[in-house]
Parts: structure tokens; sequence; C-alpha cells
């Protein structure tokens, strides 16, 4: 035979052997790295993670040895080996096709930030792989063989911290079961892999008063099962309270510090809880406050708050009227409604039902009267608290409204302007970092219902006086808006002395717009010897206070007579008090004898809390809940001294700077609110009287 012969014989036989290798029907095998998976997720520095390979059998022959497997890399930056293991496949251990193989190391990363994972199977080739092409035939397949993912490695940064404390039951009875959960949040960067510092043992916890049955973590960190960042675990106590009262729960994470965190301010915490008697005193509540909003003069806005979720009734009636009802189903803490399509400048009376499903509590009725028109007034004048370079003005309205001043430079053109959106009836707005100079102002307030009150256009001065601080007067409800010089030189209190000649007991007033601005207020004459007089607000007339047993005796028989209830409207201020104080609650024998009060005891209710500081947060001292205050009735009182008919005719008055009442009980406490009450005026200004 030819040797031409024979080599085409060969490419013949070569030709057909490639094409039966190439047939769609033929049993291949094909490896592809399919995943990498690191846990935890994002590891720390230097701390134990794990990373696992899976080979999955993409061919469709089954796979009995290591062919292709044996020969691999890897390649993980900044990493330090620890162990390795992997799936040996064999006749017991066949990997069929769709099933996986096994690469699983262990170790630590020695540097933060981003890093590289990259892994590979079969690089000598030992294991010929395959894959079908889109034609059906069979070519070779190493491309998805290697497999490269990207994590990023964490600081050494743990921190726990308490989020949440949760009581079974809000209302606990004595010896009835209570559950007390504290849940507990991992705001570091880094997991925990272990339970060091997570052990019940950690977790130190003294609640007063609570004999504990049993307790549950649902936390066990391993490397398989991290606890993540911002993963929560919860630790549960059982137990019960032998005893009724107020109970304080204190719980610490880590007490032995056995986790180093970046914040240890998070992990102690102390909650309060009461415990009752029995389910009579834990179904009691209180209504908190009962307040109304005049919005126009057809719409008023009834609010009231409760200390417990409640259901309620709203009673209304216009004097005369049979009364209607508005029912609220939903249980609230605060409720509200908006009476509308009300008579223009009649009086409204109404009371609050609230309900909690066992106890029924009723409000006394209140009353309030709409204006005959929607015109926006002024129930307070303008009042100016000016300093070295800001300006505070305060003003009330007959309706809740919003407020803006406008004010500019005098000789500028163009004003700028501070306001709040918000609706109330009482305004503050402050304009600060003023340079020096006179500066024209005006203010305006809008209504809910649109109306609007605009006042005339008058001034105030930064820097123009040496004390540093002047106090300005505006009566916005005059055209003629006046500027009243207080006449203070220094900016010390003002001491007072007894003049050397006689003054006049009452005096009549002449000049219409002063008075307007100073009806109700005290004044002194600063450029003078400091001599003081009350301006009656009912007539134009003021009376000379002299010395503190004349000023008593002046300002009482000015006065008119009240009743306890409204009397008690008026919210009171403590600043001037002086006298005997039996129960060193800083409440002097008279003043307590005055509001109701007991002098022997620093708590009257004996609910825990100091006479005083009850009646600095507006609480009834004698009593449960908030004092019924009224902040319109105040408004329409200031300037006034009243005298308690139902008591023994103690004097107070009520202050137009603050709206509170002043107690008058002796002739050094007149003589105290005469002197720290008191507006500055300049002898120019009195003689204009």
């Amino acid at each position: 035979m030819s040797k031409t012969l024979k080599i085409g014989l060969s490419l013949l036989f070569l030709i057909f052997i490639t094409a039966s290798e190439v047939k769609a029907d033929d049993l291949y095998y094909d490896l592809a790295v399919s995943s990498i998976t690191l846990t935890p997720k994002n590891p720390a520095v230097d701390q134990r993670c794990k990373i696992t390979v899976k080979i999955k059998n993409v061919g469709n022959r089954q796979i009995y040895d290591s062919s292709g497997l044996n020969s691999y890399s890897y390649s993980f930056d900044n990493f330090n080996n620890e162990t390795f293991t992997r799936t040996y496949p064999s006749l017991d251990n066949v990997i069929w096709p769709d099933d996986y193989i096994y690469y699983t190391i262990t170790g630590s990363f020695s540097e933060s930030g981003e890093t590289s994972m990259m892994f590979s199977i079969n690089n000598d080739r030992s294991l010929d792989e395959h894959k079908e092409d889109s034609e059906g035939y069979l070519v070779n397949s190493y491309d998805n063989n290697s497999l490269e993912r990207v994590i990023t490695v964490v600081q050494n940064n743990y921190d726990l911290e308490i989020k949440q404390v949760e009581f079974s039951t809000d209302y606990p009875i004595v010896y009835d079961n209570v559950n007390i959960t504290y849940t507990i949040k991992n705001t570091g960067e880094a997991s925990f892999i272990t339970n060091e510092g997570l052990v019940e043992s950690s977790f130190p916890v003294n609640i007063s008063g609570f004999y504990i049955t049993g307790k549950s973590l649902d936390i066990d960190p391993t490397i398989d099962n991290p606890f993540a960042p911002d993963e929560e675990f919860q630790i549960t106590y059982d137990g019960y309270f032998p005893s009724a009262g107020e109970k304080d729960l204190f719980f610490e994470l880590d007490r032995k510090k056995q986790i180093m965190e970046t914040n240890e301010n998070n992990n102690a915490t102390t909650t309060k809880i009461t415990v009752y008697r029995n389910q009579t005193a834990a179904d009691e509540f209180n209504i908190l406050s009962v307040q109304h909003k005049i919005i126009s003069s057809t719409e008023a806005k009834i609010n009231w708050s409760t200390d417990r979720l409640a259901t309620g009734k709203l009673t209304y009636q216009r004097s005369g009227i049979t009364p209607r009802e508005v029912n609220f189903s939903s249980a609230k803490k605060e409720q509200t409604y908006d009476l509308e399509d009300l008579i223009p400048g009649f009086k409204y009376e109404y009371k609050i039902e609230a309900y909690n499903g066992v106890v029924d509590h009723f409000s006394p009725w209140q009353s309030f009267t709409l204006p005959n028109t929607e015109d926006l007034l002024l129930t307070n004048p303008i009042s100016i608290s000016v300093s070295t370079s800001s300006a505070t003005f305060n003003w009330s309205t007959n309706m809740i409204a919003n407020r803006d001043v406008y004010y500019k430079k005098t000789e500028i053109d163009n004003y700028s302007n501070v306001g709040e959106t918000d609706y109330s009836y009482d305004h503050e707005l402050s304009i600060p970092n003023l340079e020096t100079g006179e500066y024209d102002y005006y203010i305006e307030s809008s209504s809910a219902s649109g109306t609007k009150y605009i006042s005339e256009a008058a001034q105030f001065n930064i820097g123009q006086s040496s004390s540093g601080a002047d106090s300005q007067e505006a009566d916005s409800q005059e055209a003629d808006s006046q500027e009243i010089d207080t006449g203070e030189k220094e900016s010390s209190p003002v001491q007072l002395s007894i003049p050397a000649t006689s003054e006049d007991k009452e005096i009549d007033i002449n000049n219409t717009s002063l008075y307007s601005l100073l009806k109700g207020k005290i004044i002194l004459k600063v450029e003078a010897n400091g001599e003081a007089y009350y301006v009656n607000p009912g007539s134009k007339k003021m009376y000379y206070l002299g010395r503190p047993d004349d000023a008593f005796s002046v300002m009482r028989s000015q006065g008119i007579g009240i009743t306890t209830a409204n009397l008690e409207k008026i919210p009171v201020g403590l600043n001037n008090l002086t006298g005997p104080d039996t129960d060193s609650d800083g409440l002097p024998d008279l003043f307590e004898d005055a509001i109701g009060t007991n002098k022997n005891s620093a708590d009257s209710d004996s609910d825990g809390n100091n006479d005083k500081a009850e009646l600095e947060n507006n609480y009834n001292p004698a009593g449960t809940g908030r004092l019924n205050l009224s902040t319109s009735f105040s408004q329409a009182q200031v300037g006034k001294i009243f005298l308690q008919v139902e008591n023994y005719g103690e004097a107070w008055f009520v202050n137009p700077s603050d709206n509170k009442r002043y107690f008058l009980g002796r002739p050094a406490d007149a003589f105290a609110v005469m002197r720290n009450l008191g507006l500055g005026i300049s002898n120019s200004n009195f003689d204009s009287l």
C-alpha cells in the first residue's frame, strides 16, 4: 500500500472518530464553580471565618473519582489559612448531575477593606469537559471553571445596644405572672460568632421587688450562624411582683466586659413600671386635660387627653338648648372634635365623658363664648423685650391664629419677617442678631378661618440703652402707637426706697394712649426714688403704693371678688413668695392655706411629688391630674387684683407679663410683687400721664 493511501485512510479514520465524539446525545463531563460564600458575610480583621466554594456537576455523567478535582487553586488576599476540607467522589459517594462538590477553607483576614477571593478547578485539564453549543454539537468547556468575588473586611468594631423593653401587660397586678422582654441590637460593624458576653450570666438584672421564676435567651451565635450587624435578639424574664407601687427595673449588658465595645454608654437602662394592688386599681385612669380653642365665630375645637386609652363622649350645648352628644368609639389617649355651625356671640358649655370599658369619668362643665364677628382681635397688647442684639415680641388673640413680625431698619425700604404657622392664642417671636439702630415693625396674625389682624407700624431701638435690656410696650389696638422710655440706666435690679415727701394716694390718668399701654401694670419711677404705682385696668386711675403696709392696703382695696373655681383657672406664679414654710416644700404656710394644700406635708396628695414641683408643672398638688387652667380666662384677667371670697379674702395680682397670679398674702409679699414685677418708667413719660 502506498504511503499516500495510508495517509488518506488515517485522515478518514480521524474524521470518523471526531464526528462520533461531537454527537449531542453522547455523555460528557462538565464542572462549574457555582459560588463562593463567606461567613460571617463581612468578617472583622483577625476574626475566624469560613469560605465555602461550591463546584456543580453541570455535565450529564456521574463523577466517581477526583479526576480534575485535585488540580485547583485559590487566592484570597490578606487571608491566613487554618483548615482545608473538600468532597472526595467515589463509588460510595457518587456526584450525580446537578449535585455539588464542596471546598471549605477556614482562616482570618489580616487587613480591613475590600478584598478579592478567586477559586479555579481542573487546572491541568485532567478531566475532559464539554458542553453543548447552539447547534447541538459538543465543544470543550473550561470557561466556567473559575470564579472571583469581592468582599469587605471590617474593623473590630463591636457594639450592643438595648433597643426596647416590653412587658406582657402595661398594668401588672400583684402576684400575676409578668414577662419582661429586652430587645438587644448589634449596632457595631462586626458580627458575633461565639456566645462570649452573650450568655444569661452576662446580663445582670435588678428588678425591684420582682421575683424571677424563669428566663430565656434566643441567641447562640456560631461561625455558620453569626449575630450580624443590625440583627436583634431577645432575653425574657418570667416572674411576678409580690407588692404594689412604682418599681425600678435595671438591666445591663456584658457586665463582665467580655466584649470590647466602641460604646459602653448604651449598655444599661432603667425602666419604671407601676404595679397595682388589684384589678380595680389597675383599671383606674384620669382625664388629664380638657381644652377648647376658638377657630372662628362659628367654630371651636375641643381637645382632651387621658393617661390610658379610652373611648368617650362629648356633650355640648348652648344655654337653654337641648344638649348634643358626640360619641368616640376609637380608644385613644388624645381626642379632638371640631364644633361647627355654631352661633356667633353665644356662650356654649361642654363636658367630656371618658370610658375604658370598666371605669367611667366625667370632666366638669366648661364654657366658651364665641366672638360676634370674624374679626381677629388682640386680648393682650404687644409686649416687646429688647436686648443688645435681639427683640422678642409677645401678644395674644381672641381666636387661635398664626404669627408674623415684619421689621426693618428705619432708613431702608423693605421689610423682613419671622413667623410660625401653627395656631394658638398666645404668640411669641424673636428676632436675633440685630444691628444697632432704630427699627420699624408691625405684627400680623391670621386666624384659622382666614381673617387677619395687622398692627400699626411702631418702632424699637437696638443698642441705644446702656442697660443692655430695655422693656418696651406697644398697644396695637390703638391707632396711636407710642414708645415708652423705661428710664433704666443700669442693668442691676431697681432698689426701691421710700420717698421723703408724701404722694397722692389716687391719681387720675389723662393720657389715653399711655394708659392703654400701662393699664393693669405696676410702674416704677426709676429716675426718681423708685416710687411704685398700680395702674387700675378698669378705671383711668393709678394708686401710689408707698411703704409695704400702704402697698398692701391699696392693692387689697382695689381687689374684686372671685370664686375659687374661677381663680383656679389662672396659673400660679411662684417667684416672689416669702414667709414661714413648715414642711420645707418651697411654699410658705399662708400660701398653702390659700391654695388648699397641706402646709404640714411637702406632698399633700401623697403621690410622691413635691407640692411646688407639681404646681410648676401645672399638676394638682392636692389631688390627681392636671390643674384645670384656662388660657383665655387668664388672658382676660390680666392686671386685676382678686380676693378669694370663698376662703379668707386672700389677695392675688394677675401679672400682664406672664398671665400668672401672684400671692399678696402679707405686706412683704405685696412689696415683693411690686419690686420684682414692676415696669420702669421715665419721669417724662410719668409726667405725661
